[in-house]
């Protein structure tokens, strides 16, 4: 084994350690509990002449560390084998290692001794033990948490973490021993082994450690307040230990610790092998580290174990994200977190804090991050955690990082990501103030078939499809030329039912609209839409240019699953569909008589205008509901008409305000809100978004699911705020969530399956100030199309400047 050489080895925060003086005057810490771990270690060729010492700096006199071959020398025999060896060249054992290596540590030899010691076959290395002593930097101002939890350089005195608490996870923290009784971790700080015999071995008579685990999981001032610390304590009172020692810690850990876990080490020390090769074996067994970076303001990659490259390497910053004078640097620092005037437990009592500096306070605050992300992602490898966490750190920020990898931790970066991203103008059309036919006509399809929803409107006397490039424009055309004049448009009955289904189920969105005589389509051939007459039943000729209760409830709904749209609309008589063919649509038949004038649906709004085409089942046929006096009424589709037209609930009724104004029964929409297929119901009550779920046969009972939509919150009078209320899958889980605009923007809430999370912002641009308050051409535009394909809802809405969209998370 080549010999290397390295400065001390030291702990790096408020008990930081420095260099030994003269390793052959330093006595080593005696000799202490915690028995060795299973086998380990790799096999290989044994000993023998060829065989050098490796020598780190400071190392301690007559004390070395023996690397077995695993092979050869199975867990039952490593104490004797040991012993035997040790006492051959009258050495005394002090350690066993069976976990992370198979060795042994033993002292009262010298160098000749000690190769005579690796003559033995089954000897594969030797390292002369080192020593690591502690210090002390203090200082006054607690910030670091305030800090990570956002990734701007502004605090806001808040310590925000919805992604959990870390419960479940045990973070080893390799150190001084830990105060355990201390207010700050109630009962999860638990005893895990002493490789220090000197009555102190369930406590911390030193206090950095019981400082590094409060920062880790303190209820106070820890980041993983749900987590469990466990003491290895590998340091004495005096701040004394060696490189085997620690060893003995990771040993011990990777033998028989609990997982998911986090391993903290703040030290650091001179570059040898055995170390870092110990390390290196625990990582395959499921330990993830997270290491210092050592405070000598130096090349963080000539100390172990901040050098090596699978381990998470966290250098210190200051409260003004420059780097700490003393924090090491270079390309092997993997990410920087506070680490000056740092606020922690201390060891005085059970109540004191103590505040410290160093990359020691630094590497604690990663490692607590990491618990919770191992809190949600239990079998995470070191390589996954160290890209989710490197992934999700904030960038560019550092001043002064001297060559490292210029990231700051971030905590939150596995909550669920809410906002939408860079809003901004998509295309310039139906900008200034245009007609009300023509901001009307906007509508989103994928005209193309690529998975991506375009932007379709009326431009000129064309019906266009702008195709969405996924990333920030609306491009290409897709047109029907019609020859008809603007006149045409600005008629209710016609420009209110442009609608954009696929009706051959090509999987590319075609054009309908009713027009005075029936309905006209044009089947999407990818660049143009082929135009003919579809219908003749909706025509002029009857009721359907005579009132919005008739024209206004045509829709396109796939009633028989055959994946191609049919069309619906209310008759005096009810509902009345024809299927599609593919190329026109087939008779018209009534499908169901209960909604029909006789029974009311005729003159009020608050019936008729609530008439949707839900699949309510879940076989894949788009059933009929609305809302009738009694509550709403919905009809299974069999594929050739409704049948058991019912009673499903009694919540949305005209003895509650649901028959009071369209602040209340507008908002009556169907979603699968619990993702099981199945369309539910939801609406704005008094007391926010009322919601039921669906069994299939019925809807369950009315449920709040959302308080902040409520009139106290002041939704009720404002049309541009519950008029733009929608159900739309925001993160791609399958569940529909809730938004709506705002005084200040649009806000939404996530949905949980049983309930809405509370609103929270995701777009300002979209405010009152921003001029989406006065005119329904702006607030009546808001959709919710997945414009890049990843399954996920965008925003869109028409601004004076054009048509403006941003892109979930």
């Amino acid at each position: 084994m080549s010999v290397r050489r390295a400065s001390a080895i030291f702990l790096t925060g408020l008990f930081l350690l420095t260099a030994c003086s003269d390793g052959g005057n330093q006595n080593p810490p005696p000799t202490g509990g915690g028995g060795s771990g299973g086998s380990g270690g790799s096999g290989g060729s044994g000993g023998g002449p060829g065989i050098q010492i490796e020598k780190p700096e400071n190392a301690i006199e007559g004390q070395y560390i023996f690397a077995l071959d695993g092979a050869a020398v199975t867990p039952d025999m490593v104490q004797t084998v040991a012993e035997a060896l040790a006492a051959a060249q009258g050495g005394k054992l002090l350690e066993t290692y069976n976990g992370v290596m198979t060795g042994f540590m033993a002292n009262g030899l010298d160098d000749e001794k000690a190769l005579a010691i690796a003559k033995d076959p089954r000897v594969k290395g030797i390292m002369q033990d080192c020593v690591y002593e502690l210090s002390e930097v203090q200082g006054d101002a607690p910030w670091g948490l305030d800090r990570i939890d956002q990734t701007t350089p502004t605090l806001d005195k808040n310590f925000i973490y919805n992604a959990g608490n870390g419960a479940g996870v045990y973070v080893y923290v390799i150190d001084t021993g830990i105060r355990r009784t201390h207010e700050e971790f109630g009962d999860r700080a638990i005893f895990g082994m002493s490789s220090v015999a000197d009555g102190f071995e369930e406590t911390d008579c030193q206090g950095h450690g019981t400082h590094v685990a409060g920062i880790v999981a303190g209820k106070t001032y820890g980041v993983a307040k749900g987590a469990n610390v466990v003491s290895v304590r590998t340091f004495g009172c005096s701040g004394s230990s060696s490189a085997g020692y620690v060893m003995k810690g990771i040993d011990a850990i990777t033998a028989g610790g609990k997982k998911p876990a986090v391993v903290n080490m703040s030290l650091a020390g001179p570059a040898n092998s055995m170390v870092d090769d110990a390390i290196r074996f625990s990582m395959k067994q499921g330990f993830v580290y997270v290491v210092a970076a050592g405070n000598s303001n130096k090349d963080a990659c000539l100390l172990s174990p901040a050098r090596i490259p699978e381990v998470i390497t966290v250098g210190a910053t200051d409260d003004t994200d420059s780097r700490a004078p003393f924090s090491n640097w270079g390309s092997c620092v993997d990410i920087f977190a506070p680490g000056v005037d740092i606020d922690s437990a201390s060891k005085t009592s059970d109540t004191t804090v103590a505040t410290g500096s160093g990359t020691s306070q630094a590497a604690p605050f990663v490692a607590g991050v990491v618990a919770l992300y191992m809190a949600q992602n239990p079998a995470a490898t070191q390589a996954e955690v160290n890209a989710a966490l490197l992934g999700g750190a904030t960038t560019d920020l550092v001043k002064d990082p001297m060559g490292s990898t210029n990231k700051l931790l971030y905590s939150r970066f596995m909550e669920p990501k809410t906002g939408f991203q860079d809003t901004k103008i998509w295309a310039n059309h139906a900008v200034g103030n245009p007609p009300d036919w023509l901001w009307q006509s906007i509508r989103y399809a994928d005209a193309n078939g690529d998975g991506l929803d375009d932007l379709c409107m009326l431009i000129g006397a064309d019906i266009d499809c702008l195709t969405s490039d996924g990333s920030g424009s609306f491009l290409e055309q897709v047109a029907v030329s019609v020859p008809f004049p603007d006149q045409y448009w600005a008629v209710p009955n016609v420009v209110a039912t442009i609608r954009h289904p696929d009706l051959n189920g090509d999987k590319r969105a075609d054009v309908c609209w009713r027009s005075p005589s029936g309905i006209l389509c044009g089947l999407s051939v990818g660049a143009a839409f082929d135009l003919k007459q579809w219908d003749t039943y909706y025509a002029d000729s009857s009721v359907w240019d005579d009132a919005p209760a008739y024209w206004g409830t045509i829709q396109y709904p796939d009633l028989n699953g055959d994946g191609m749209a049919d069309v619906c609309g209310r008759a005096a008589n009810g509902i009345v569909c024809e299927l599609s063919t593919g190329t026109s649509f087939g008779a018209p038949v009534t499908w169901d008589t209960f909604f029909s004038d006789p029974n009311g649906f005729a003159v009020a709004d608050n019936l008729w205008g609530t008439i949707r085409f839900p699949d309510v089942n879940g076989d894949g046929r788009a059933d009929v509901c609305g809302r009738h006096p009694a509550g709403i009424h919905c009809a299974l589709s069999n594929g050739t008409g409704f049948v058991d037209m019912k009673l499903w609930e009694g919540y949305f009724t005209n003895d509650g305000p649901w028959d009071d104004s369209p602040a209340y029964w507008q908002t009556i929409q169907y979603a699968d809100i619990n993702g099981d297929k199945k369309m539910d119901v939801c609406g704005r009550a008094v007391n926010g978004i009322v919601c039921e779920l669906s069994t299939g046969t019925s809807f369950g009972p009315p449920e709040t699911w959302e308080p902040n939509f409520s009139d106290a919150a002041g939704w009720a009078g404002v049309p541009s705020h519950w008029g733009t209320i929608s159900f739309a899958d925001l993160n791609g889980d399958g569940k529909a969530d809730v938004c709506g605009r705002a005084t200040a923007g649009v806000v939404c809430g996530l949905s949980t399956g049983t309930s809405f999370a509370p609103a929270t912002m995701w777009e300002p641009s979209f405010s009152d100030a921003s001029g989406w308050a006065g005119m329904a051409s702006h607030y009546g535009t808001i959709r919710y199309p997945d414009l890049n394909g990843d399954g996920k809802a965008d925003l869109c809405g028409r601004s004076v400047s054009g048509i403006a969209c941003g892109t979930a998370p």
